[in-house]
């Protein structure tokens, strides 16, 4: 029996002789045929070398882990595109937090978790969102926060005439200029956080009818009690 396996039938027996004679013993100093390891690929012989991975013996990139999605209007699930995970869309108009404190009432539109923005709005006033709350508030127009609370805004209409009286804010008949803080003078009404400032102005309400504004209450005379002089109309009184 011959020892060995072949690839390829030996050529004569004068072949097959010397192949089986170079199997000797250990003393002979020839190697034994069975104790021999090939790094090769004959069968039945110890085979040494790299494990490839699917992807690499179908050459295109191995995709890395999927182990989070990119967003949260994306599916757990995923599939590996040229060495990249792919996440599907969750469906339009599921609910979603896009970790903005600033925005609530978060839906997914096309894979993004759109919310709406928190409003920051007051009497007269407008803010932005800062981590939540409501900051960096502004008074709109001509009106001021006398008093110092957001809470209700811009309270009172700065630097305009015909705003208060003596009784304090009155836009529908008063005739006095108010202005935040507190000040002195015997033209000067003040109201803790805020005061009034008469003028000597008349306004024409209609034509041929005139109104003073009366010294004594800061509202309006009867048209028919005075006529116009050559004051301005509604003039704006400042110290």
């Amino acid at each position: 029996m011959l020892l060995g396996c072949f690839v390829d039938a030996p050529a004569s027996t004068e072949d097959i002789s010397e192949a089986s004679g170079e199997v000797q013993s250990s003393t002979g100093g020839s190697t034994d045929a069975s104790s021999t390891s090939s790094t090769g690929s004959s069968s039945g012989a110890e085979t040494t070398g790299t494990v490839t991975t699917a992807a690499e013996s179908t050459g295109e990139p191995a995709c890395p882990p999927c182990l989070e999605t990119p967003g949260p209007c994306q599916s757990q699930e995923s599939t590996c595109v040229e060495g990249v995970c792919v996440y599907l869309d969750l469906d339009d108009g599921l609910p979603c937090d896009d970790g903005d404190a600033c925005t609530v009432k978060g839906l997914c539109q096309a894979g993004v978790c759109v919310g709406e923005t928190i409003p920051c709005e007051a009497a007269n006033a407008v803010g932005t969102c800062q981590e939540g709350a409501c900051g960096a508030w502004e008074c709109t127009g001509d009106w001021g926060n006398c008093d110092g609370s957001w809470e209700n805004g811009c309270e009172v209409p700065v630097g305009v005439a015909n705003q208060c009286d003596s009784e304090g804010l009155n836009p529908e008949s008063g005739c006095w200029t108010a202005y935040c803080g507190a000040a002195e003078g015997a033209d000067v009404h003040n109201f803790g956080d805020y005061y009034c400032v008469e003028c000597d102005n008349c306004r024409t309400p209609g034509e041929g009818q005139v109104q003073w504004c009366s010294h004594a209450n800061g509202t309006w005379f009867p048209p028919a009690d005075g006529a116009c002089s050559a004051q301005a109309d509604n003039a704006v009184c400042t110290l």
